[in-house]
């Protein structure tokens, strides 16, 4: 097959202005794909595929993928916020949230499971040692709520930034 039959039909495609990301709003998602790419973009990435389950923002409907990225290995600082946003969205998926866990000092055994799981998913050596299933957190329904955050413009530009929060919350018992 040639290149232009493989991708025959794309003059004529559809595009949709939403894009693959989160943007504001309320949702009730199911996670579809942890993937673990340490060669990702600008660095190690892991991206999280979802399914839109609920939504109130009309651009990401019900049956809607969506990705939210992770980027690691860029300052101590930052790779701490990024991993505990992670470990958020881990209890969210497992029934529980930061507050009812509380601090790693106060209850490490929670921290580190929640850590175990991330780490099973993202590796099936380090899930087969531990007996975790690779798995195990596919398939598990949370609620996410985005908001819109305004930054500081960056150097050599007058506009301010934008990026989006993403607060993690275990979905409602049926």
């Amino acid at each position: 097959m040639g290149i232009e039959e493989m991708f025959a039909g794309m003059d004529t495609a559809q595009g949709s202005n939403s894009g693959v990301f989160f943007t504001g709003g309320n949702y009730k998602v199911e996670l579809t794909e942890i993937e673990y790419r340490p060669n990702g973009y600008k660095g190690k990435s892991v991206f999280f595929r979802f399914k839109v389950l609920e939504s109130n923002n009309d651009e990401h409907k019900p049956g809607a993928t969506r990705v939210w990225i992770c980027k690691l290995g860029k300052k101590p600082d930052e790779d701490k916020r990024t991993m505990a946003d992670i470990k958020n969205l881990v209890f969210a998926l497992t029934g529980t949230t930061l507050k009812e866990v509380g601090s790693p000092e106060q209850n490490p055994k929670a921290h580190q499971q929640a850590t175990s799981f991330f780490l099973a998913a993202c590796d099936k050596s380090y899930a087969d040692k531990n007996n975790i299933p690779q798995d195990a957190l596919i398939g598990q329904e949370c609620n996410l709520e985005c908001q819109g955050v305004q930054t500081k413009p960056k150097p050599g530009s007058t506009e301010p930034g934008t990026f989006t929060r993403h607060i993690w919350t275990p979905a409602e018992a049926a």
